[in-house]
């Protein structure tokens, strides 16, 4: 301050604005984390605590599998809270995309493109309710209204894209479990 010519006198005077001034701008900025790309410094650290400690590569059971009327996933509120929040913590990278063979050999298949396909029907479907406070009644399909319905099929099951994402999003098991949905619930196989 000395050095712009401003008297300590003044630069008394003025701290007491300097601070709350800055103080609202750090709240501002805490409250605008959740609406805004910023959403990443919470989402990517809980995914990486809660994310699965299985195999790659290994299927979830299904229990009681004589018993369950849907198996797989063919809705958005059917996929996990930790699927869900994984949706969030992708940052859009495209690092998935770049070792996806699918992606690679010119399909119409991208991970990344995948994960924010249902990170919008998870916004879409979830996210917004009505002037009640209750969610929407609105479902969206995934298989056909979200995504392709051959799309799950395009994909090699590699691994590739869950070895190389930096947020640990693990594309591969939606993938299977939007198969298992169209194999065991629809029937309808390409």
């Amino acid at each position: 301050w000395q050095f712009l010519g401003i008297q300590p006198d003044f630069a008394a005077q003025i701290h007491p604005y300097l601070f709350w001034t800055h103080f609202s701008l750090g709240l501002v900025f805490l409250a605008s984390i959740p609406f805004t790309k910023l959403r990443h410094l919470v989402a990517i650290p809980l995914n990486i605590l809660v994310r699965p400690t299985r195999k790659t590569g290994t299927i979830e059971k299904i229990d009681n599998i004589d018993e369950a009327e849907i198996l797989g996933v063919g809705k958005i509120n059917e996929f996990t809270s930790q699927q869900l929040l994984s949706f969030d913590a992708c940052v859009r990278c495209g690092r998935c995309e770049e070792v996806c063979p699918a992606s690679i050999s010119g399909n119409d298949y991208s991970p990344r493109l995948l994960i924010q396909a249902f990170r919008e029907t998870m916004v879409h479907d979830l996210v917004r309710a009505n002037g009640n406070g209750h969610k929407t009644s609105t479902e969206t399909a995934l298989l056909g209204d979200a995504i392709a319905e051959n799309l799950p099929w395009v994909c090699t099951t590699c691994g590739a894209c869950v070895e190389r994402c930096p947020a640990f999003v693990r594309p591969m098991d939606e993938v299977i479990d939007l198969r298992r949905y169209q194999a065991l619930t629809t029937g309808k196989i390409p």
